[in-house]
């Protein structure tokens, strides 16, 4: 792994390494592991620079605040997701959600 980061560029690097480490805190806050997962969020939050895509604030902000509501820190957390939830629209890729053949009508 080390020679496939050497031969990246810098901002590339940092790109992969904060995916790479938002991907993980999720992970281990799937598996309960919340000290840890606090960890890689924190390595996360130094990698992000004024280049990163708002879609990946977005990412670490919501593990932020489902961090802060594993810890039980319910009024951190409420903050977060609402700070999530009011995002610039239009700097987000909004896709819809895929509909199931239940839902649509047939003729």
């Amino acid at each position: 792994i080390a020679k496939f980061l050497h031969g990246m560029h810098r901002s590339e690097n940092q790109k992969y390494l904060l995916e790479m480490h938002v991907r993980v805190a999720n992970l281990l806050l799937r598996a309960q592991d919340i000290v840890r997962a606090e960890g890689f969020l924190e390595r996360a939050g130094a990698l992000i620079g004024s280049d990163t895509e708002p879609s990946m604030r977005l990412r670490v902000k919501v593990c932020n605040a489902n961090i802060s509501d594993a810890k039980l820190n319910f009024t951190k957390a409420a903050q977060l997701f609402l700070e999530a939830a009011q995002a610039d629209a239009q700097t987000l890729t909004v896709r819809p959600a895929p509909r199931s053949d239940s839902t649509r009508t047939q003729t």
